[in-house]
């Protein structure tokens, strides 16, 4: 399994399914204990977050106070959004 440090990237990979799942990696990384559907190893101050075949490599408490800033910053659709749900289905074309 690959590593990398790159935040962008890899939750481009992951692709975050809701805001519940968003809540679950704050969670995981905040505590530095699996939650939901992310894993977590620590060794000393580095965090490795785990979906899957991706990984994520945090380095410090830095990195991962700055991951989880992204985190908070990221729009994701709930499953009760409305407006979103109203963009998806106009945005669909056999809707």
């Amino acid at each position: 399994m690959e590593s990398t440090s790159d935040f962008d990237t890899w939750l481009e990979t992951v692709e975050l399914e809701d805001t519940e799942d968003q809540q679950d990696l704050r969670l995981a990384v905040e505590t530095r204990k699996d939650c939901g559907r992310w894993f977590v190893k620590t060794a000393g101050e580095k965090t490795f977050v785990e979906c899957g075949d991706n990984q994520l490599l945090l380095l410090s408490e830095k990195a991962r106070k700055a991951f989880l800033a992204q985190v908070d910053r990221l729009k994701v659709e709930g499953p009760d959004d409305l407006e979103a749900g109203y963009r998806r289905n106009m945005d669909n074309p056999h809707a």
